[in-house]
């Protein structure tokens, strides 16, 4: 079991680390780092990370022992000296890493292997948005259609194929959606101050991943 934070190797880098590299952006082939003792291919931090643990057990001659990532994330916010510790990066992050996972493209070492992997975020005195209750089905329909339009909400999580397509109905979706429009815009926003009913959850909850509200909306 592993925790990887590819955020902090960025960090300690000091720009030898490309921030694309660290995020799962796609790289042109020259970008990718190439080990040089297996001169295997790497297109971000994540990948690297986990093999360099792979390789550490084959040389102690574990070699069918699957890793799982107990941890791995980017931070939202951070100190002067980070400005790289946004909302938008870890929300790029997340987002990546759930394609990542999902999509079964393993890492260079063992190619098509899933990695299985946890997204670390205390949800814990954080506010929520979802779908009012008894809302009228159109008029969610359209709120989501604005929050992943005009919005600016990355809905491209919620297309058919996708990590978080299922279930396929307006409710699921819509509550991803206005969710990730909270956690972009927050809950004083002006549009949450006119059109958003937020609350706050105070425990221990599963994290979805971070976006924006819209009318309709009610958080817990």
């Amino acid at each position: 079991m592993l925790n990887i934070y590819p955020y902090y190797d960025y960090m300690q880098s000091n720009g030898v680390i490309p921030l694309d590299y660290a995020l799962f952006k796609p790289l042109p082939p020259n970008k990718e780092v190439v080990d040089s003792n297996t001169l295997l291919h790497y297109s971000n931090v994540f990948g690297a990370m986990v093999d360099a643990a792979y390789f550490a057990m084959a040389f102690l001659n574990y070699t069918k022992i699957p890793i799982v990532v107990t941890e791995s994330g980017w931070p939202s916010k951070g100190a002067s000296n980070e400005p790289d510790a946004t909302i938008d990066n870890a929300n790029n992050y997340n987002s990546n890493l759930i394609k990542h996972v999902f999509n079964k493209t393993g890492t260079p070492k063992h190619p098509g292997v899933a990695v299985r992997a946890v997204l670390a975020n205390d949800t814990s005195n954080q506010t929520f948005c979802i779908a009012k209750d008894g809302a009228d089905p159109k008029t969610i329909q359209a709120a989501l259609d604005w929050a992943c339009g005009p919005g600016k909400v990355e809905c491209s999580p919620l297309l058919q194929g996708q990590p978080c397509y299922e279930p396929d109905n307006v409710i699921a979706h819509a509550n991803y959606a206005f969710d990730s429009y909270c956690n972009k815009m927050g809950e004083n926003s002006r549009f949450m101050r006119l059109q958003g009913s937020c609350y706050n959850h105070h425990h221990k909850a599963q994290a979805k991943h971070p976006a924006e509200p819209h009318p309709n909306l009610q958080s817990h």
